[in-house]
């Protein structure tokens, strides 16, 4: 696993369990809004070509119920 793949899960982990700790916020709602985040970021700087073929080879990956593989300068 590459340093920053651990280094952005332990991140969420963080957040999200700040988010269980709160009482005003829902961990579900959070856990969307994190993710709708970090589409809009990762949009300024690729095509939305870019963003949609990546979102959607995640997206088979879930389908065919395996683990997506991290890879440097890809």
């Amino acid at each position: 696993m590459a340093g920053e793949h651990q280094f952005a899960s332990e991140i969420i982990e963080r957040a999200l369990g700040e988010a269980r700790e709160s009482t005003s916020m829902d961990e579900e709602v959070f856990a969307r809004a994190l993710m709708y985040a970090l589409v809009q970021h990762y949009a300024k700087t690729r095509s939305p070509e870019d963003v949609i073929s990546e979102l959607d080879q995640r997206i088979r990956e879930i389908e065919d119920g395996g683990e997506s593989v991290i890879t440097r300068g890809c």
